[in-house]
């Protein structure tokens, strides 16, 4: 079968009753802003997804040696048609003192995307060297640093080109970790940043892109972390998607002292908020560290919901705005918080809007127990059918972390199961690889080799006649139980619920997991489990017991 590239599937499609629920909010965001705000990312030609190509740097490692972290500005120019767009830029970056002498200056230049060092060589005083250098190699394309100079065309009309400066060199001043541009205006009077792509057999050309005017120093700010020795516990965090307004669940570290919360909003950062009564105040611009794939030093900041308004006073959408601080009540007995307001892990500190990493939109926090849930239906997003085209058909679904009481409930515990014109679909290895056997249940979160099986989608290998349904399934406090079957037709594209009640036999089965599916045509000889007819199909399971059942398909 032909394969593709997956996205990954939303959390939770179970809907949360607001006033303007159909409309977005509007936050910008960090992973998908506008160009001229996400420099880095837009520019790095890095593969994605499935299908990755070497990614090969000639620097792989952070050299050995003394670091700082940086945070700084440069003006970044864009070349079209002889004339430059200029803007100006914020960036966080690293740089190592190496231990043989040379300095190493990471994400620089910008423009030649995430991950990437460049090495500089002192030469006197304060002043470092950058010479012409490989960066990094994709698909058997250089992308090379280069000194470059601006070059007048037509000086009445201000028209020019970038020029290479053949055995040139850029230099900048370093000394303990702040790094700028010697000449105060490179662009029109010295030596830019420049880069080219191709290679020696083909040749090189400008990428159209040029930094100028660095200016960065060592980041001060204090890093907001749990005090040493405070333990912590899991809990989870209800929220709303910023996108969809369905109800979000997420596991979270949380630690709480007699005056102090403590919460891990992004990777190892933990804000801090104080409690008074039931009430506990986080404070904005708690600095959560660098990041240096996006380029941006992350910040908590809080902010609140409000409607927006047509000129008629009608609702259209919803706008986040920052403010000083979020108040979460707090219940002490039950150890909870919960407020209406959100949080931002921001790029920067709040200067006008959000440009958000993240965005946590009435959190509701609260210690979790498991008890034995009912789990949410499915929500099946779409039917592809594609055979003629890809050789495969394959549907798409989302399934929450939720039961149907809108609880939390354990992922690790979750299942689903298919039914193809109304028969239990058998996963196996002919049709699927990675496999190590039959599978009529596919753990929550598991993915095979061959990405045909995944939590949001699965492939099928032939024309399903009638219909696709899908199950969740939780195995919690020693029990088993089944959410209804959501079904497409897959001529009508109709989508049907059916309620689901477990029969005797597979209620006592259930709790004892399928190791191996065996089947038999009536001949007695062995078929795959997908096989067209009428065949013997037998189930295997870990506790030792096993049924044969007649099927057809």
């Amino acid at each position: 079968m032909k394969k593709i590239t997956f996205l990954t599937a939303l959390l939770c499609m179970a809907a949360f009753s607001v006033k303007a629920q159909t409309t977005a909010l509007s936050i910008a965001s960090l992973t998908a802003g506008p160009a001229e705000m996400n420099i880095a990312v837009q520019q790095t030609p890095l593969p994605q997804g499935r299908f990755v190509a070497p990614f090969k740097a000639p620097i792989a490692q952070q050299p050995q040696g003394k670091s700082y972290e940086l945070s700084g500005n440069f003006t970044g120019g864009l070349y079209s048609g002889g004339q430059v767009s200029v803007g100006s830029y914020s960036r966080v970056s690293k740089v190592v003192e190496g231990d043989d002498g040379c300095i190493y200056i990471y994400n620089l230049p910008t423009l030649l995307g995430a991950q990437t060092w460049v090495k500089a060589e002192p030469v006197g005083g304060d002043i470092i060297e950058i010479r012409r250098q490989v960066v990094y190699e994709a698909y058997g394309t250089e992308y090379v640093l280069v000194p470059m100079r601006w070059q007048y065309t037509d000086e009445a009309t201000g028209a020019g080109e970038f020029v290479e400066i053949e055995d040139g060199a850029i230099q900048l001043y370093y000394k303990d970790g702040v790094l700028r541009s010697v000449a105060e205006d490179p662009f029109r009077t010295g030596v830019v940043i420049g880069s080219v792509m191709g290679s020696e057999a083909n040749g090189y050309s400008f990428t159209g892109r040029a930094e100028w005017n660095l200016n960065y120093a060592p980041i001060t700010d204090v890093k907001a972390t749990l005090p040493e020795g405070l333990e912590t516990e899991e809990m989870v965090m209800r929220s709303i998607s910023s996108s969809d307004m369905s109800t979000i669940f997420a596991p979270i570290n949380v630690a709480i002292t007699d005056d102090a919360v403590y919460l891990n909003v992004y990777e190892d950062a933990y804000v801090k908020g104080t409690i008074d009564g039931d009430k506990v105040t986080f404070m904005r611009g708690q600095y959560l560290g660098a990041n240096f794939y996006y380029g941006y030093a992350m910040y908590f900041e809080p902010g609140y919901i409000e409607e927006k308004l047509d000129e008629n006073g009608e609702v259209v959408g919803l706008q986040a705005l920052p403010c000083d601080k979020i108040v979460l009540d707090y219940d002490r007995e039950e150890r909870s918080l919960k407020s209406d307001s959100i949080w931002v892990v921001n790029a920067g500190q709040i200067n006008g809007a959000f440009y958000g990493l993240s965005v946590t939109w009435a959190p509701y926090i609260k210690p979790f127990k498991e008890v034995a849930a009912v789990p949410c239906d499915p929500v099946i997003t779409a039917y592809n059918n594609t055979m003629e085209q890809y050789g495969y058909n394959s549907l798409q679904f989302n399934i929450t972390t939720a039961d149907v009481d809108d609880n939390y409930i354990l992922p690790e515990k979750m299942a689903w199961r298919a039914f193809i014109d109304g028969e239990l679909f058998i996963f196996s290895p002919e049709d699927y690889a990675g496999l190590e056997g039959d599978m009529e249940e596919i753990p929550y979160g598991f993915m095979n080799s061959s990405y045909d099986i995944y939590t949001s989608f699965f492939t099928l290998p032939f024309y399903p006649e009638e219909s696709v349904g899908l199950q969740v399934i939780y195995r919690g406090c020693g029990e088993t139980n089944y959410s209804n079957i959501v079904t497409i037709d897959v001529n009508t594209l109709e989508i049907t619920t059916e309620p689901y009640l477990p029969t005797g036999i597979e209620k006592a089965e259930s709790q004892s997991q399928v190791t191996a599916v065996v089947c038999h045509d009536m001949a007695g000889r062995l078929v795959s489990p997908n096989a067209k007819g009428l065949k013997l199909m037998t189930l295997k399971r870990a506790d030792g017991t096993q049924k044969t059942v007649k099927m057809i398909r």
